[in-house]
């Protein structure tokens, strides 16, 4: 308990370090996957952004060594880019990638047959 706020300046340093470091990598990472990582939103770039975080968090609060983190983050975005290809050059992994979108609310009232 006596170290539930507070436990030495080495650990809030490394905190720190891992976190500047960690947030360097990931943003080059992202740039050099392109925009198909942070494009519209849907099912699966959803579930790819939550892995990137919670990677991050894990590497930022010394669960998981950095180069671990780096590889694993390396790891998400090839996964992501590996499917996106695929769903450009397939229609049907496209279908199953690629939600179409549906509107949910239009002209102040809810479309309660689309939810």
């Amino acid at each position: 308990m006596e170290h539930l706020f507070f436990k030495d300046w080495p650990a809030v340093f490394h905190i720190i370090i891992c976190a500047v470091i960690s947030y360097i990598v990931l943003f080059i990472f992202i740039r050099i996957s392109g925009k198909r990582t942070l494009a519209k939103l849907n099912a699966f770039d959803f579930v790819v952004t939550v892995t990137l975080g919670s990677t991050l968090s894990s590497m930022i609060l010394k669960k998981v060594p950095l180069v671990e983190g780096f590889f694993a983050l390396i790891t998400i975005i090839a996964l992501q880019y590996l499917l996106a290809f695929l769903a450009k050059n397939s229609s049907k992994m496209e279908d199953v990638i690629n939600s179409t979108p549906t509107l949910l609310f239009y002209d102040g009232k809810f479309i309660l047959p689309a939810m």
